[in-house]
């Protein structure tokens, strides 16, 4: 972490990360009031107190954290509320530091993938089964014989927001106890 970064704003990243983890998981939604805010917090606290080059290093942040996210994004794969949330720690914890959260919300991003399709293992099996029936049910001609394809269950969600906040504090902890991830990563 940056040694401008203090106690006070990085308590308050974390209790912004733990809000919206929840929401995500509830909601499934990630509001702009958060993210928005957090960007500004990250910008001001990192112009007050590095100047210009302080502005740089929050800005460079930012950016790369959208950057990491945007391409799933755009794929469809990820909702803007992650990208925004990425890009929110970038502007506090500047490019290394987001570089280093971001490899550790890829962990937790598969952990989180393995404990909802495991929650979901029902829903998974009801779509396995609606496939096999309409593979098996198809006429002559190529067509569905009219039984249920399973084409009205709804795809469970990953709340991304929450792999977000996982790896984010993950890497802050580390930081906290003297382990220098970014710098063992950047490097």
């Amino acid at each position: 972490m940056a040694a401008s970064l203090n106690g006070i704003l990085g308590v308050l990243l974390c209790v912004v990360l733990i809000v919206v983890a929840v929401e995500d998981m509830c909601k499934h939604r990630i509001r702009n009031a958060y993210t928005f805010s957090m960007v500004a917090v990250g910008l001001a606290f990192h112009a007050l107190s590095g100047g210009p080059d302080g502005l740089a290093f929050s800005l460079k942040g930012l950016g790369l954290g959208i950057v990491f996210l945007i391409f799933p994004y755009l794929l469809g794969i990820m909702g803007a509320g992650d990208v925004k949330l990425m890009g929110a720690v970038g502007s506090i914890l500047g490019a290394r530091g987001v570089f280093a959260a971001f490899l550790l919300t890829c962990v937790a991003g598969g952990v989180l993938a393995v404990i909802v399709m495991v929650l979901n293992s029902k829903h998974t099996m009801k779509r396995l089964r609606a496939a096999w029936t309409a593979v098996r049910g198809l006429s002559a001609e190529g067509r569905p014989s009219g039984e249920d394809t399973g084409a009205d269950l709804k795809k469970p969600g990953l709340p991304y927001g929450v792999a977000i906040a996982a790896g984010t504090i993950a890497f802050m902890a580390m930081e906290w106890l003297g382990y220098d991830v970014s710098q063992r990563i950047w490097s």
